[in-house]
């Protein structure tokens, strides 16, 4: 850390008021975004680290640093504006995918840690590494890659009930036939073959953020149309994936805690991202919604059953952030928290933190037209 500079080690005290972030038109996932990581240990660190914070060829890490430590306060609400420059945001009221937002984020700032020779302590943190293999199943023969991933892509299933996280990352691990029109070629046999493509889970990062799938092409009119799904994907507040790994890793710990859910509520192209996140230095929870930060008392375990979706107002979790843990299980942290009168209010802005979006019926509480007729 350069001399005389702040650092971002710690997170202020959770008795104190956590500062917010202003919301210029439709950046609620940007704000979103960094909440989630601005509440990360790991990551807060990483901008402490030798060559980091005090780089002058890093403007998106430069921007990122300078906004975490307004957001150590004593102000009420910081703006986003020095990042969305960084990051070449565009016109404010665009609105902008939380998951294209990461991925965008992720690969500029790894590419400013790589300036600075500090591109493994970022991959440490949030990649993991899967094995990508074909088989053909007229030669035997296996074509195989490693690859990296800063997330995993779950589905989110029509099914009004009965899905849940684990069963979405069994099926993402569920080798694939290929037959008929997408039969693979096979360069030893010279010609398409019927295959069998899977992947695998190699090695898993500090910090596992998953990208739960829920809006695709769909509608019951001629005009394709984007769909939201909102039925249920439920998820715990602990998860462990250690079966989920090969033989050479058995053994070793797998075990991960929820940091956040990454909230969406509304329709595919009017709505609005908030999160509902975990103070790791307490284990308290904080919903952040823009410039208004509420701690969550004893109404912890209903925000996390909104999030899991398949509600009248179309909440849903769209992404989840999970920490690697040691030690024994923090189910406690379900339990009514001691944390004073103050009850949660989630903020009903909505077009993408522009419009109001319109209550949703019980009827159309599971998928969701994206595009008005």
């Amino acid at each position: 850390m350069g001399c005389g500079q702040s650092s971002l080690s710690r997170v202020r005290p959770v008795s104190e008021e956590f500062v917010g972030l202003k919301n210029d038109g439709a950046t609620c996932s940007l704000n979103t975004l960094v909440q989630a990581l601005f509440m990360l240990p790991e990551f807060r660190a990483s901008l402490d680290a030798p060559g980091v914070s005090g780089a002058t060829d890093a403007p998106l890490t430069k921007a990122l640093r300078e906004l975490f430590l307004a957001m150590q306060g004593p102000r009420a609400v910081a703006s986003t504006a020095a990042l969305r420059r960084a990051l070449g945001w565009g016109p404010v009221n665009r609105q902008h995918d939380l998951h294209d937002v990461w991925l965008r984020f992720f690969d500029k700032l790894e590419d400013e840690f790589k300036t600075v020779g500090q591109t493994e302590m970022l991959q440490s943190i949030f990649n993991g590494t899967q094995h990508n293999y074909v088989t053909c199943s007229g030669c035997g023969h296996t074509s195989e890659i490693d690859d990296g991933f800063s997330s995993l892509e779950l589905e989110v299933s029509h099914e009004a009930e009965g899905s849940n996280v684990q069963a979405a990352l069994r099926a993402l691990l569920h080798p694939e036939e290929l037959k008929g029109d997408a039969r693979y070629h096979c360069d030893r046999c010279a010609c398409k073959r019927d295959a069998t493509r899977g992947i695998k889970l190699q090695k898993m990062p500090q910090v596992l953020t998953l990208h739960l799938k829920r809006y695709r092409m769909g509608g019951r009119t001629r005009k394709p149309r984007i769909v939201k799904l909102c039925s249920p994907l439920t998820f715990d507040t602990e998860l462990d994936v250690g079966d989920l790994m090969p033989e050479h890793a058995q053994g070793h710990n797998f075990s991960y805690r929820l940091h956040a859910a990454l909230v969406h509520k509304g329709t595919a192209t009017s709505g609005h991202y908030y999160g509902l996140i975990q103070h790791a230095e307490s284990g308290r929870w904080q919903i952040f919604n823009d410039e208004q930060v509420l701690r969550v008392g004893s109404n912890l375990r209903a925000e996390l059953m909104r999030a899991h979706g398949g509600n009248e107002k179309a909440y849903a979790a769209y992404m989840l952030i999970y920490r690697r843990v040691e030690g024994q299980s923090d189910e406690k942290q379900l339990r009514e928290q001691e944390v004073g009168e103050q009850e949660v209010e989630v903020c009903q802005k909505c077009g993408d933190c522009s419009d109001e979006v319109r209550d949703l019926s019980p009827a159309a509480s599971h998928v969701v037209a994206a595009i008005a007729e």
